[in-house]
């Protein structure tokens, strides 16, 4: 049982949006990520409210394939441990710490199979166990790269149980840390994905 965040009672109602069909384009597009625009509108929009921006605009969106993680969790002696990557990130200009992760591909037989595979290529490691903290069919329960620009998804699993079966990719530094001071020491980071992947960990486990 993942649990469900609950929604405030009360709060007013947002109108929703919805593509105009026949408006997408692609405004870039290089290393399998693109900048892609499309005429939105409200779904009160009517003939005669063309050009109101309140009812109708083109917008931009970032695309590139989903996303996954993994915090894998495993004992040793006695002690929970996670499976953690310290490695340098262009976007952020710095070493960071995060999880397991990567996107999906065509060679994956589903969302499973990409997060089995990042765990396996970027850290030796096979995982026993995948628990899906997300709902596909439940958009409020997804989460995304950033919901103001992106529809790109980042699905979270956790992980449980692991088995060193290579040495995984050279110049991705992994290592395994005690959970709970994992949870001290470097939670929040700067890693928006990984802070909440995180936080459904330790909602799944009761923890929060």
């Amino acid at each position: 049982e993942t649990g469900r965040i609950s929604v405030t009672k009360n709060m007013p109602s947002v109108p929703s949006w919805h593509d105009v069909p026949g408006t997408k384009s692609q405004i870039a597009r290089k290393f399998g990520k693109s900048l892609d625009e499309v005429l939105i509108r409200r779904d009160d929009w009517q003939p005669g409210d063309e050009g109101d921006e309140s009812k109708e605009k083109l917008y931009a969106f970032y695309n590139q394939a989903d996303g996954v993680r993994v915090c894998a969790l495993t004992e040793i002696e006695g002690v929970t441990h996670v499976l953690t990557i310290y490695e340098w990130r262009m976007g952020a200009m710095r070493p960071c710490w995060g999880f397991p992760t990567g996107t999906t591909d065509a060679t994956d037989a589903d969302i499973e199979a990409a997060a089995r595979r990042e765990v396996l290529e970027e850290t030796g490691y096979e995982v026993d166990e995948l628990i899906p903290l997300f709902d596909r069919d439940d958009p409020t329960f997804s989460s995304f790269m950033n919901p103001a620009n992106s529809r790109v998804k980042d699905y979270c699993f956790l992980g449980l149980g692991l088995r060193k079966v290579s040495e995984g990719e050279r110049g991705i530094n992994h290592t395994l840390i005690p959970f709970d001071e994992w949870v001290r020491d470097h939670v929040p980071g700067p890693d928006m994905a990984m802070n909440d992947c995180t936080i459904r960990v330790l909602r799944h486990l009761g923890r929060i």
